[in-house]
């Protein structure tokens, strides 16, 4: 009979598979709960190269690799050959801390200073509690490490050894396992009572080290793990692991219809969780279409629901600014364009192309579109609800004229928005009380700390001069007076363009503005005239020639009293002039300035010329309620 034959005949188990026998992988066997396992667990057993012939008898254990069971009379050797020179240098260091006490407690200190060290994060001892600074008690046990230097160096190097010992050991003590577990598995079962004995033993040594590695204390024990008398299994041990061995060896092979059954088994499994796997894929499929068009609908509406933002915040701020720029940039335009990870904001610069605002416009202009932006952003945002903005110095670099448009920009295109507006510039201010954007404000003339803010409250200017003249101070009326005509003037002649003689100093009194002005709101009329008698509008004709007589005449009535501004406030000879006196003089400005403005009451605008340069076409005012036709052509 052949060898295959003997083997098949020999010793048989009482069920058909390998698997049956109970013998599992390392992930899957019993594990040990006694200290020390898990470090061992992650302990890899070295690999050999399978080089017997030995037939296919030790593929037959479930989950065994073959090199363990190759490995099984190693069981009976004694110290591996790598192992001698760490075991000698730990044993060597052991003995010399055993016989130096003082070495000994220093090794005892330097571990427990390191765990101190590693738990101080809070201004105190870790251990008793003791108020101490986390910093300056971290450099004292830093200091205390740094003294014990030589030890620290023992220590080092003996973990090191250690640490291979307990490599070695652990694969020992998991090749013993094994054996006990094949002993119990085999049939009939082999009685391993002495090499649990042996076991017990290893797992002793693994733990006395692991435990001397935390707080040096038991160094008999220690010296005794690292000797070689466990290295070496006793006779009636080596006896259990050889009778192991052969019956596993003994085992006998697959037959050709087994292995067929196994390799049919494993490809119906395979197979199965192929067509499992298939199934789950078109399903898979099918569901990442559905969410691929879910995303690319949901890109799409939100990229086009933002670029029509981006489109209406535009195209409302080009319209903003072309208000206030309408002179010398009506063909503007402003664009909002989304890039990766950005939006670019480009605007045109007089029809040679767009740029960033910051490429080519002036600091004025951009201060413009820096306002334009805003509102248009909160016209879109708020809409009805944007009924309330704080404007803070937002006009600082914009020139005098196209403040001018800003102020009916904010009247004219946000009427139910309350605006507070913060400014250093007087000028600026006086601009917003002209064209009624504000109809009061406060002035802050410095602050200090007890008392607060010194605040100026503005009240109307007429009720001023009244105030002082009742008083009897013609001197502080006059004063008045002349200081708001001086304020008035600039402003009436920038808005019916007369001609002022230049001055390279910028530097003009009364009586260089308010009679060129007071004379072109004249010709102004003039001009309206005409055109109405063009285009043969007979009404608006006899209401601008009623408006032209009473023009002339409070021109007149206040060119007569002008002398009289002048000499109260430079000289002393207000003696013969009584406040009745300066009374009519007070009435006859006020009646002039009034007749220049709108007469709706929600507007009181001055009258103004458009466009701001070229050929005149309309005197109109803020709301339109007040407008002359000044084109005598079509």
């Amino acid at each position: 009979m052949g060898s295959h034959s003997r083997r098949s005949s020999g010793v048989h188990l009482k069920i058909e598979s390998a698997q049956q026998l109970g013998v599992h992988s390392n992930d899957d066997r019993t594990h040990r709960h006694e200290h020390g396992s898990e470090r061992r667990r992650h302990v890899e057993a070295p690999r050999h190269e399978h080089t017997g012939s030995q037939g296919n008898h030790h593929d037959v254990v479930a989950g065994t690799p073959p090199y363990v069971l190759e490995l099984l009379p190693h069981a009976c050797r004694g110290e591996p050959d790598d192992l001698d020179e760490p075991r000698g240098t730990a044993l060597a260091a052991l003995e010399s801390l055993k016989a130096d006490e003082e070495t000994l407690e220093q090794v005892r200190r330097h571990g427990f200073i390191k765990i101190g060290l590693d738990l101080t994060t809070k201004d105190a001892c870790p251990l008793c509690d003791t108020e101490w600074k986390a910093e300056e008690l971290k450099d004292y046990l830093r200091k205390k490490l740094q003294t014990a230097e030589k030890t620290g160096q023992i220590l080092e190097q003996l973990q090191k050894d250690i640490n291979s010992i307990l490599k070695s050991l652990s694969h020992r003590i998991k090749l013993i396992e094994r054996i006990i577990q094949y002993c119990q598995k085999l049939d009939p079962p082999v009685v391993q009572t002495n090499l649990s004995s042996y076991l017990k033993e290893l797992e002793t040594a693994e733990t006395t080290l692991i435990d001397f590695q935390s707080d040096y204390e038991d160094i008999n024990s220690t010296i005794k793990a690292v000797s070689p008398s466990w290295w070496l299994p006793g006779a009636e041990q080596q006896v259990v692991i050889e009778n192991c061995h052969k019956g596993v060896n003994d085992l006998p092979d697959k037959s050709i219809e087994e292995e067929a059954k196994e390799f049919l088994i494993l490809a119906q499994e395979r197979f199965e969780k192929l067509l499992k796997s298939s199934v789950t894929a078109e399903e898979q499929k099918v569901r990442n279409e559905i969410a691929q068009k879910v995303i690319k609908h949901y890109n799409n509406s939100s990229t086009k629901v933002l670029e029509d933002i981006y489109d209406n915040v535009a195209a409302e701020f080009t319209k903003l600014y072309r208000a206030i720029n309408r002179d010398d940039e009506g063909s503007f335009v402003g664009k909002l364009v989304p890039a990766p990870a950005k939006l670019n904001f480009d605007v045109d610069f007089y029809g040679r192309g767009e740029f960033p605002p910051g490429a080519y416009h002036s600091e004025g202009h951009q201060d413009g579109m820096g306002l334009c932006l805003y509102l248009a952003l909160m016209k879109h945002t708020l809409g009805d609800n944007f009924t309330f903005a704080v404007l803070d110095d937002v006009l600082m670099s914009v020139d005098t004229g196209h403040r001018r448009e800003v102020c009916r920009l904010l009247k004219k295109e946000f009427p139910k928005t309350q605006f507070i507006l913060t400014t250093h510039d007087r000028v600026w201010l006086q601009y917003m009380k002209t064209e009624r954007l504000i109809t009061k404000s406060k002035s802050f003339a410095g602050w200090t700390v007890d008392s607060g803010p010194r605040v100026w409250s503005d009240k109307d200017i007429w009720v001023e001069i009244q105030l002082a003249l009742d008083k009897g101070d013609v001197s502080a009326a006059s004063a008045l007076l002349r200081r708001y005509l001086e304020y008035t003037s600039p402003i009436l002649a920038d808005n019916f363009r007369a001609r002022i003689e230049f001055r390279g100093n910028h530097h003009y009194d009364l009586e260089d503005l308010l009679p060129h002005a007071l004379k072109k709101w004249r010709e102004r009329l003039e001009e309206g005239i005409k055109s109405a008698t063009h285009w043969k509008s007979d009404g608006v004709k006899e209401m601008l020639t009623t408006k032209h007589a009473k023009a002339k005449e409070l021109i007149a009535s206040s060119n007569t009293e002008r002398w009289m501004i002048n000499p109260t406030l430079h000289y002393n000879e207000w003696a013969n002039l009584q406040p009745q006196e300066f009374q009519a003089v007070v009435d006859a400005f006020r009646e002039l300035l009034e007749s220049l403005r709108c007469e709706n009451q929600n507007c009181m605008s001055y009258l103004y010329v458009i466009p701001a340069k070229g050929n005149a076409e309309e005197l109109r005012c803020n709301c339109g309620d007040s407008s002359i036709n000044l084109r005598a052509k079509a």
